[in-house]
């Protein structure tokens, strides 16, 4: 069942977004999320089927949105804890060794 095709916004003018009766698929791509749909109809891209497979999509999104683990639905804020946490560690450990050096020093 079509669901939206890419309109001349974009290099992916033409390509389809259908279901397939058990998920979204996006030409020569393969499987597409419900939010990521959304997401190019947010920038302007979709031309829909019609409005109502345009109400379907935005609630399924909305569902995938909210039933979501937090630490899933913000992978990068992840990463950048993660990030903090290792640099601050390695920060520790070098005043650390700062510190054994100026002791033996004394």
């Amino acid at each position: 069942m079509l669901i939206a095709t890419f309109g001349a916004t974009t290099a992916w003018q033409g390509k389809r977004i259908t279901w397939d009766g058990a998920r979204f698929v996006l030409d020569d791509h393969g499987p597409i999320s419900p939010p990521g749909i959304m997401e190019y109809d947010r920038q302007g891209h979709l031309i829909w089927a019609d409005e109502g497979t345009r109400a379907w999509v935005g609630s399924t999104a909305m569902r995938e949105w909210d039933s979501a683990p937090a630490q899933e639905s913000h992978p990068r804020a992840r990463r950048v804890f993660v990030g903090v946490i290792v640099a601050l560690l390695v920060l520790n450990l070098v005043l650390l060794l700062i510190a054994s050096h100026l002791t033996h020093l004394l």
